[in-house]
């Protein structure tokens, strides 16, 4: 399913809706592990907006799909069979991320994915034309302080 998300943008666009429409719990853990793999910009917020609204809390299905967006691979020039792992830019991802800190209900997650990215740019590096801050313009602070993050399970 991962790689006909991949190839069909149609094919792609039908399985977020559909999921984004609700679907049993079985079917939707299918469509998450798959829109995950092939992730895209949309496919990391049709899934964030969904965690969201049915009050989950960030995973390893979210870390995974993060992780294809913000990761790239390619193999090595220096040595037979290994890949170089480097950061991709994705502002507009982590400015719709930041926006979502407004919201109460998806406050918690988004912060969550953003400092998921953030792990992620100092373990592989940042990437040179991404800023710093998701939202300079917002004029809020990031990262958060301490003092602000809160990462209690949300009650389901």
């Amino acid at each position: 399913m991962a790689r006909a998300l991949r190839l069909r943008a149609d094919f792609r666009s039908e399985v977020y809706a559909r999921y984004e429409g609700g679907l049993p719990v079985p079917a939707a853990a299918i469509l998450e592990r798959a829109i995950a793999e092939a992730a895209d910009l949309n496919g990391v917020l049709v899934l964030v907006r969904n965690y969201a609204k049915h009050g989950r809390l960030f995973d390893g299905v979210l870390q995974s799909a993060i992780r294809h967006v913000a990761v790239g691979e390619r193999p090595s020039t220096n040595w037979a069979g290994a890949s170089e792992v480097f950061g991709l830019p994705i502002p507009e991802l982590r400015k719709a991320l930041f926006a979502m800190m407004d919201d109460a209900a998806g406050s918690t997650l988004a912060s969550a994915c953003l400092n998921a990215i953030d792990d992620l740019r100092d373990d592989y590096g940042v990437v040179e034309t991404e800023p710093r801050h998701p939202d300079i313009d917002s004029g809020r602070p990031w990262p958060l302080p301490e003092s602000v993050l809160d990462y209690r399970p949300i009650a389901t």
